[in-house]
């Protein structure tokens, strides 16, 4: 199972799963297209887009990562669907860095505002993460 939504009174929260951080970010970022369901275009080519994120903890980075991502998705009409890259533990930062793999879309059935801090989780449990967010709609 790679993410499971959750109940939550107003939004929805999102448990996603992986074996490794960049598992985690790319099971994400599936969360967030299964949700958000754009219309790809047909003749769409694959848009890659440089990104950089620096935190002092990993949820927080987490966090960081996905609002930039909901920011490229509405600024440039592209929804991106995969990362390429690494983290780095540079103390006390922790970056993430590379690039996001999209594609042009014609319309998204649900919109999502923004990843919250609220309720934010990060742990590692039987030898995989879970990453716990809420995204505000």
């Amino acid at each position: 199972m790679k993410f499971r939504y959750l109940k939550h009174t107003a939004d929805y929260k999102i448990r996603v799963y992986g074996q490794d951080y960049l598992e985690v970010i790319n099971n994400s970022l599936d969360a967030l297209k299964k949700f958000m369901l754009p219309k790809i275009k047909s003749d769409s080519l694959e848009v890659r887009q440089k990104i950089k994120v620096q935190s002092f903890d990993v949820p927080i980075l987490f966090v960081d990562f996905l609002n930039k991502v909901l920011n490229y998705i509405y600024a440039k009409n592209i929804f991106f669907i995969e990362f390429e890259g690494s983290i780095i533990n540079k103390p006390p930062k922790i970056i993430l860095q590379g690039y996001l793999k999209g594609y042009s879309f014609i319309s998204l059935v649900k919109e999502i505002k923004a990843v919250t801090y609220h309720q934010c989780l990060f742990v590692k449990k039987n030898n995989r993460y879970i990453f716990e967010f809420i995204i505000d709609i």
